[in-house]
């Protein structure tokens, strides 16, 4: 029996790998980054000149549109470059996993907002703490999907976010630097990927 559960398991690590192993969701993903990033410049930048509650209202709806634009655009190039070359593949994602990882960030965020009230001082390390916190993902993602890259690129967020902690920066202008920082590290690590992927996989079928 436990050989069977560790067959099955072996069996669903390598289809979470296929999903992610084309770069494409880190290229979508690195987008979203490089957008929020852009969005945080322009509101430090517009912060006396327009209401803040524009702000408040543009940024859940910027959320909403990059969620289904970065999944519009994972399924227009995986249909046309990725399926052709491997089929389609997908996976039943564990309910308990993702009620787990919303609760660990309400928990993460819940402290840092009680941490940060009872000493403002430590404002100036909120990116590292974020750095941390994306470190932790990919590395928690490279170990369940076998893909080294996503510790490489978790190692890397962690010490930008520690180095624009420690340059004192205004606290928009430092989350910006370290979204921009994310986007370009997933982007360029996805095409990578997916460069290599197409490259090293011929189509099974004329594109």
């Amino acid at each position: 029996m436990d050989d069977l559960q560790h067959e099955l398991d072996a069996v669903e690590k390598r289809t979470r790998r296929y999903w992610f192993q084309d770069g494409v969701v880190e290229m979508s993903s690195g987008a979203v980054f490089l957008v929020v990033a852009i969005y945080l410049l322009i509101q430090n930048a517009w912060r006396d000149t327009l209401p803040h509650t524009v702000f408040n209202i543009a940024f859940p709806v910027l959320i909403v549109v990059l969620v289904f634009a970065g999944r519009w655009m994972v399924r227009t190039v995986k249909d046309r470059y990725v399926h052709p070359r491997t089929g389609y593949v997908s996976f039943r994602r564990r309910e308990g996993h993702r009620w787990a990882r919303g609760a660990l960030a309400f928990v993460i965020a819940a402290l840092t907002t009680l941490v940060i009230s009872r000493s403002p001082v430590l404002l100036n390390w909120i990116p590292a703490l974020e750095g941390l916190v994306f470190a932790v993902a990919f590395f928690a993602l490279g170990r369940n999907v076998d893909i080294l890259r996503f510790p490489v690129e978790g190692l890397l967020c962690a010490l930008v976010g520690v180095a624009l902690a420690v340059s004192r920066l205004q606290e928009d202008v430092a989350a910006a630097l370290l979204f921009a920082w994310l986007g370009v590290v997933l982007v360029a690590g996805g095409l990578g990927a997916f460069i290599g992927y197409t490259r090293q996989l011929p189509p099974s079928e004329q594109e």
